[in-house]
């Protein structure tokens, strides 16, 4: 295997991504002290899984990602990848025909590292048996060989010694192997251990589980048994059952029958009773005929008798007990008229009628036959018919007995009207009764039309309300656009704080501390006459925006010069020290040198506020660029000079320049200053700007989670309307299968209700008890159905019991059997194993 190339990103000084290609077997790194040689073998033992900080010479593994300086920022991870050629074919395993192998390791600041082979993520482990044998992982990674390491091998303890001719002579993995493989059979033999002492705990179990199976057997069959007796004992109950249930049938069908036979003869027995009354109106008519002929036969008899006086008074008495029964008779008449015209048997008493008007006529007839006969013969015939009137009084005196029995029978009749009565009354309830049904027809018709509105007002909220879940959805999704801008930009600004944060750190470096380097001895001499050494003449100095470059460059050892109240006498008590370097300025305020005029351009004491200004910078002129100066150079005196923002520095027969990347490490430095200034406004105006976009954060997330929750009302709501709706619509069909049914009921139906109720009552009455037992029979068989059912339930719920019981039964027994050929199986496997491990450690011993 040979390395081919490397490549870093963000890993200790490599801050941006830098690839290294290694041609052949042999390369070489050259370079200066600190340009990040050691970091290349840093990072292949990174890479390769080295997980001691001290091992890559630093303090914490997050120390390795690339930590900042002034003119880069600070890096978020560190990345190495390499990449290996199998020409030798030393890979293993799925990698052994591939012709390169790339590996990597990413590392992010507070979170662990990342492994990949290939691109494709893996475990540190992965990556150390890859390489196993290589000396490039382990303990010891020999083949790495550093400064001293060596010298260490050399000095170190045997034990170490011994692992690395181990790791060298290749062994490494055969002892590791060989470990694993003696771990192997120790857990073997205890799972050998267990097995055995389950399979005799199985045995136990399968015994007793055979036992319980042949009786679950014996019980299912039984159980089956009594299952199809008891469906035939219910069966034969139902046939018997529904034999009598058409017995009940058939005869009610014959009551039925009856009941129209009843209504049928009814009316004929009306027409009949019609037709008995027209006859006696007519036999009553002949009968007032026949007595006004017995009247005329009176009167004739009157006057063939006025001779006898005699006979004549008895006569008149006879005639006034005639006319006292003719009354009477007519009496009767009007009383059967009346009564006849309600009564249904009146056929016996109308035959007797008949045979005495018969009796009545026959005796007008003689009565007339003898009027040209004598007086005697007229006063017997007379006699003769009184006795026949006799007669008739005592016949009519039976018809009377036979009217006190119809009134008898009118009484029934009453009762019977009464019954009618009665029935006509339950007719006009029931009348009433559909009157309230119109009613609750209207009713109904009321409450479907407020069900229909109610559902237009539903069907328009519904509507409202998924207007009002869009709109929602679009504001949340609008409201988690803004979040995700907002964190974004939070992160930005979070990284920005971090940046320049690291650089204030970088800047705020005491690189240089007022005093340093002084002896006691110099700091009380200096402290006699009253050397200020804690602060720099350039830490009170100001100048023009983009002249600090300049001023750094003319006026570097001036800015960390300390003031000192009298020039002369700090000198003299200086002038014998010969260990003194330092920069001295007068504080107290003196009166400036005349300016010398250089054109329009100003001199760089001009472009600085302070009360203290070296006079040399009196004669240091400024300009705009190189150009500009190159031209007033041939202009400039020996002691003048011109200096351009970006620190281009010329003189009359001398020229300083300066790159425009260049940056100068004086601490006092005016620039670094102000640099420090604008990153102390930047920091607090990306802190302020972090803490704005926090809030702003907090609130798009309080109006996210607000419009969560009122989404989550709203359709709360709206299943609570649609379940509102669902309900409506069920009581509509309802309304509307009721309204059906109640507009059914018109005016004809109603009349002929009324005219049907009276007969319908009575036959209800006859059959109701037929129907009573009926029901009866019919809940008492209902009753056995449901009581054989349920046992026909319960039966089949204890088979299922049995079955699933079994079932699990016969699956353990199935689980248990492929278990112990499972068992059996590693059995085999391991002894054969430890045969053949038996006979390489008797092969390696005999070596």
């Amino acid at each position: 295997m040979r390395l081919s190339s490397i490549k870093l990103s963000g890993f200790k000084s490599f801050s941006d991504q830098t690839s290294l290609v290694f041609p052949s077997d042999r390369t070489v790194l050259v370079g200066p002290n600190g340009c990040g040689k050691s970091n290349i073998i840093d990072a292949i033992r990174w890479v390769l899984g080295a997980s001691s900080s001290s091992g890559l010479r630093t303090d914490s593994m997050e120390d390795v990602i690339f930590n900042g300086t002034d003119d880069n920022p600070p890096r978020g991870r560190a990345m190495v990848e390499m990449v290996f050629a199998n020409n030798k074919n030393r890979l293993t395993g799925k990698y052994q025909d591939l012709p390169e192998v790339k590996i990597r390791r990413v590392l992010e600041r507070e979170r662990d590292s990342k492994y990949y082979i290939n691109d494709v993520p893996c475990l540190r482990k992965n990556i150390t048996e890859l390489f196993a044998g290589m000396g490039l992982t382990g303990k010891t990674d020999y083949a790495i060989v550093t400064q001293g390491a060596v010298h260490n091998i050399v000095e170190s303890n045997p034990e170490y010694i011994r692992t690395v001719i181990e790791e060298v002579a290749d062994i490494t993995s055969y002892l590791n192997k060989r470990k694993d493989s003696l771990n192997h059979i120790r857990r073997t033999k205890e799972n050998l251990r267990t097995i055995h002492s389950n399979l005799a705990e199985m045995k136990h179990r399968v015994k007793a589980l055979e036992k319980q199976s042949e009786m679950a057997k014996v019980y299912k069959d039984n159980q089956d048994e009594l299952i199809n007796l008891k469906e035939q004992l219910t069966l034969a109950r139902y046939n018997q059952l529904m034999n009598k249930k058409e017995a009940k049938r058939t005869s009610l069908n014959q009551l039925v029958q009856k009941i129209s036979d009843i209504k049928n003869n009814s009316a004929s027995w009306e027409s009949q009773k019609q037709e008995i009354s027209l006859t006696v109106d007519n036999k009553n008519k002949d009968m007032i005929a026949d007595i006004t002929k017995q009247r005329e036969l009176t009167d004739q008899i009157s006057a063939t008798d006025a001779g006898n006086k005699y006979n004549l008074k008895d006569l008149n008495d006879k005639e006034q007990q005639l006319d006292a029964i003719k009354e009477e008779s007519v009496q009767i008449s009007k009383r059967l008229q009346e009564q006849l015209s309600k009564l249904d048997e009146a056929n016996k008493e109308l035959q007797e009628l008949k045979q005495k008007q018969k009796q009545i006529l026959s005796s007008s007839d003689i009565y007339e036959k003898s009027k040209d006969k004598d007086a005697s013969q007229s006063l017997n015939t007379v006699r003769d018919l009184e006795k026949q009137i006799n007669v008739s009084a005592n016949e009519w005196q039976e018809v009377i007995n036979v009217g006190m029995e119809i009134h008898a029978r009118h009484k029934d009749a009453e009762v019977k009207l009464k019954e009618s009565l009665a029935a006509q009354e339950e007719l006009s309830k029931q009348i009433e009764e559909m009157s309230k049904r119109q009613d609750t027809y209207k009713d109904t018709q009321k409450e479907i039309s407020n069900l229909n509105t109610e559902e237009n007002t539903i069907t328009s909220k519904l509507a409202t309300l998924n207007k009002q879940e869009q709109s929602l959805g679009k504001d949340i999704a609008t409201l988690d656009d803004k979040v995700s801008k907002s964190e974004e930009e939070l992160r930005s600004c979070a990284d920005e704080h971090l940046r320049l944060g690291t650089l204030l750190k970088e800047l705020d470096k005491p690189d240089y501390e007022p005093g340093k380097g002084l002896s006691d001895k110099i700091k009380k001499l200096l402290s006699a006459v009253n050397i200020n050494t804690n602060s720099f003449w350039g830490d009170k100095v100001e100048v023009a925006d983009g002249w600090e470059k300049a001023l750094d460059l003319v006026a570097t050892r001036v800015l960390q010069a300390n003031f000192t109240d009298n020039m002369g006498i700090a000198l003299e008590s200086l002038a014998e020290e010969h260990d003194v370097q330092l920069g001295l300025i007068e504080e107290a305020v003196k009166k400036q040198d005349t300016q010398e005029s250089f054109g329009k351009a100003k001199s760089l004491a001009q472009l600085i506020k302070h009360n203290n200004k070296p006079s040399f910078l009196n004669h240091i002129y400024s300009c705009d660029d190189l150009q500009q100066a190159i031209k007033l150079r041939k202009k400039l005196k020996s002691h003048q000079s011109i200096v351009t923002p970006r620190g281009d520095w010329i003189g009359p027969d001398w020229a300083v320049l300066q790159s425009a990347n260049s940056d100068t490490h004086n601490p006092a430095s005016v620039a670094r200053k102000k640099r420090h200034a604008e990153i102390e406004k930047r920091t607090a105006k990306t802190l302020k700007q972090k803490e704005s976009l926090t809030s702003t954060l907090k609130n798009l997330k309080d109006n996210q989670s607000s419009a969560n929750e009122t989404l989550n009302k709203l359709r709360d709501e709206l299943m609570q309307i649609k379940q509102q709706s669902t309900k409506n619509e069920q009581l509509l069909i309802g309304k509307r299968v009721l309204f059906n049914e109640l507009s059914e009921l018109n005016p004809e139906l109603w009349k002929k209700q009324k005219a049907n109720l009276v007969e319908i009552d009575k036959q209800v009455i006859e059959y109701q008890k037929e129907l009573l037992e009926a029901e009866a029979t019919k809940n008492r068989q209902d009753e056995i159905r449901k009581q054989l059912e349920d046992n026909r339930t319960e039966l089949t719920n204890k088979l299922s019991e049995l079955q699933e019981q079994r079932q699990q039964q016969e699956s353990r027994q199935q689980q248990e059997q492929e278990r112990r050929e499972e068992l059996l199986t590693i059995k085999s496997s391991l002894e054969t194993e430890l045969i053949t491990l038996r006979t390489s450690e008797e092969k390696n011993k005999l070596r």
